[in-house]
């Protein structure tokens, strides 16, 4: 089992010793883009970050409006379940070890 150290958590991939990201490191994560820009998890819209779960296949029961909190409570959700979300660029420079939970192109 391999360990990622996230600031100051260690995750551990699979559901054993699971902690949680913390909203610092699920922040800037880009999930799509508007008119052309990046939009990161803060920033999408609920319709945008929804579509962006459907594209994942992360389920959940359509929430017509997400708060951040609820945002990062399905990310980790979904990592804790051994699913590896597809994001549209790298993660930012912040973000360490904590782009191999994640794909990308």
């Amino acid at each position: 089992m391999s360990d990622t150290s996230v600031h100051g958590n260690v995750v551990r991939n699979g559901s054993q010793g699971w902690k949680r990201l913390e909203a610092l490191d699920i922040l800037p994560l880009p999930i799509c883009r508007r008119n052309g820009n990046i939009v990161d998890v803060e920033h999408a819209s609920d319709f945008e970050f929804s579509a962006w779960l459907q594209w994942n296949g992360i389920p959940f029961t359509g929430s017509s409006e997400w708060t951040f909190d609820s945002k990062c409570a399905i990310i980790n959700y979904a990592l804790q379940h051994g699913l590896k979300p597809r994001l549209i660029a790298p993660p930012g420079t912040s973000f360490g070890l904590v782009s191999d939970l994640f794909e990308y192109p």
